[in-house]
């Protein structure tokens, strides 16, 4: 069994809390536009859990007996955020919804993954514009917003 440093530990529960915040951040755009706790929920979820994966691939290359790709983990996870992505969009009498929210949610699977890696600054910047373009760019005819 490894033993972490107090450092490292501390270093990685503010990733995972960072990676909390910012899945609860954009979430709650998406559940304002929504009204639905559910879409918050799974943005917090898949936020955590890509930024877990995140660490746990940093884990394996450090401590692990063999060398290991560090980037095996999160490549894995996009394209399974990317499926569960797809059950969130919709087709109602020719007019496709969900896009945004998808998107969304694959997106906090990124900035999950830039969390765990330490990139903070992309993180910041990218959490900034995400929550521009959610709020900000919606066409005023909408009634229902996705």
């Amino acid at each position: 069994m490894v033993r972490l440093e107090l450092w490292m530990q501390i270093e990685m529960c503010v990733k995972i809390i960072l990676s909390f915040f910012v899945g609860l951040i954009i979430g709650y755009e998406r559940k304002r536009t929504k009204h639905s706790y559910t879409i918050l929920r799974t943005h917090v979820l898949v936020c955590l859990g890509a930024t877990l994966a995140t660490l746990c691939g940093i884990f394996i290359n450090e401590y692990g007996t063999n060398s290991v790709d560090l980037a095996r983990i999160p490549a894995q996870v996009l394209p399974s955020v990317g499926f569960m992505g797809m059950a969130v969009i919709m087709k109602r009498e020719n007019k496709v919804t969900g896009l945004s929210t998808a998107a969304s949610i694959w997106l906090v699977a990124c900035l999950g993954i830039a969390i765990g890696l330490g990139f903070f600054t992309g993180v910041l910047l990218t959490t900034i514009l995400a929550l521009i373009t959610l709020i900000k760019f919606v066409r005023p005819d909408e009634k229902e917003k996705d």
